[in-house]
């Protein structure tokens, strides 16, 4: 649903943010 999605996005956007730096 939304909400999985949303801690989705929460959890692995500074993993990616990260790996960007």
């Amino acid at each position: 649903c939304a909400a999985s999605r949303v801690v989705e996005i929460e959890t692995l956007a500074p993993l990616d943010l990260a790996a960007f730096l």
